[in-house]
């Protein structure tokens, strides 16, 4: 019996030890990044590296009933010290490509009048926000481009480099140097005003909270329903 239990107690030591050394090697890296993928709403495809070091992610996706985020060749360096406050941050974190695609019905009509304003307001209060898996902190985020495409348009942009942190529904941006930024609009039928004659941005309800602090758009252009326009930057 005491043998039993001597061959138990070392079989759990041997699990909780590979657990502790898994993000020193490549295969205990994968396999953590495995159950990731398998119980969150992640998809992970993993490219090589350690969780210890640097992590080389081929592709990542978040999908839910609004959008679909997806980031390709990630290069990631984790900063340990805050997992303690159940948060992922990262001392380096560059990626080559971020595509969002809003689906169909994530998008709201211009309103109008008073009534209509209210009822989107109240709509956008009871609609299902994104609710990120983990909290996430990124002192330095570098994308080379970005896409971000809805029904009539979309925006694009070139290299970026970013502060941020994400909780729950909230993405908070403390700075961001953005160029070669792109905004186009292809909605022809809510191109003008009747009266003004005057340009109206249709509305763009995403499923999250954005806060923008100091943004930097450099060399900014836009097509807006055939008007197009470039200024060398916009603070």
């Amino acid at each position: 019996m005491k043998l039993l239990w001597r061959t138990i107690l070392l079989l759990v030591l041997l699990f909780f030890t590979a657990l502790l050394f898994a993000p020193f090697t490549q295969q205990g890296s994968r396999a953590l990044l495995g159950v990731v993928d398998r119980f969150s709403p992640l998809e992970i495809e993993y490219g090589s590296g350690t969780l210890n070091g640097q992590l080389r992610i081929s592709r990542l996706v978040l999908t839910t009933a609004s959008v679909t985020l997806q980031l390709r060749d990630v290069v990631a360096v984790l900063a340990p010290g805050c997992l303690w406050r159940s948060a992922i941050c990262f001392s380096q974190l560059q990626a080559g490509h971020l595509d969002i695609a809003v689906l169909p019905g994530a998008e709201e009509e211009p309103a109008k009048g008073k009534a209509a304003e209210d009822e989107t307001a109240k709509e956008r209060t009871d609609r299902e926000l994104i609710v990120f898996p983990f909290a996430v902190e990124v002192n330095d985020l570098e994308l080379e481009s970005t896409r971000i495409d809805w029904r009539d348009g979309e925006w694009r942009q070139g290299p970026a480099s970013i502060q941020l942190r994400i909780s729950d529904s909230t993405i908070e941006v403390s700075s961001a140097v953005i160029a070669e930024a792109h905004l186009e609009l292809r909605e022809a039928r809510a191109a003008k005003d009747p009266v003004s004659d005057t340009i109206v941005l249709p509305r763009i309800d995403l499923p999250l909270e954005l806060k923008v602090g100091e943004l930097l758009l450099q060399r900014p252009s836009w097509n807006l329903y055939g008007t197009a326009q470039q200024l060398q930057s916009i603070v």
